[in-house]
């Protein structure tokens, strides 16, 4: 997902489990959430508690920047140059959904 080029720090996505009541969200200042969901994973090893783990198992969500940026001259620029410094936020705050007390 192309999100912004700001590097303001943002809720960029929230995921929920009916079945646990937990709760996740991704805040960020990259401008880009890669979503990966494991689509080829082909694995005999077990995950937690010895469940079968392989297809959409799991979910990674990553903040970074635009894919193929250095091609596109409007993206944000993924260059570094030795002279410049690289900063950013990603938080991934976990929660009960019911919780008040979120951050």
């Amino acid at each position: 997902f192309c999100l912004s080029d700001s590097k303001i720090l943002k809720q960029v996505a929230t995921l929920y489990s009916p079945k646990s009541d937990i709760k996740m969200i991704c805040k960020t200042t990259e401008p880009g959430l890669q979503i990966y969901a494991g689509s080829k994973v082909n694995t005999n090893n077990p995950g937690l508690q010895g469940t079968k783990m392989g297809a959409y198992a799991g979910l990674a969500m990553e903040a970074q920047l635009w894919p193929d940026a250095n091609h596109h001259e409007h993206f944000p620029s993924a260059i570094l140059t030795p002279e410049k410094t690289y900063y950013h936020n990603t938080q991934y705050i976990f929660s009960k959904a019911n919780d008040t007390h979120e951050q």
